[in-house]
């Protein structure tokens, strides 16, 4: 657990960071589009949908994104030597 404790981003960045796509985009789709944009898998994306469908704010939702996001990269990491081995038919 300290491991990933270390890895994360500090709240008050996770903060800073939705507050300020907040203020840049307003408006709930236009913080769809800029994520979809930016490159956050469709799987990532449909659950940016649900959470504005139950009526959540979008500090909670980047916040969210950016966890989600943190534990992708790190199942890619784990996963990249096996990627490279199968690529190579090993």
């Amino acid at each position: 657990m300290p491991e990933q404790q270390a890895k994360r981003l500090p709240s008050d960045i996770e903060s800073l960071l939705a507050v300020a796509i907040r203020d840049a985009v307003w408006f709930k789709p236009q913080v769809q589009v800029f994520l979809k944009e930016s490159g956050v898998p469709p799987a990532i994306l449909r659950e940016v949908q649900q959470m504005y469908k139950q009526g959540k704010h979008t500090i909670p939702v980047v916040q969210h994104v950016l966890s989600q996001l943190e534990r992708h990269c790190l199942a890619v990491r784990r996963n990249l030597p096996a990627f490279g081995k199968a690529r190579l038919g090993l």
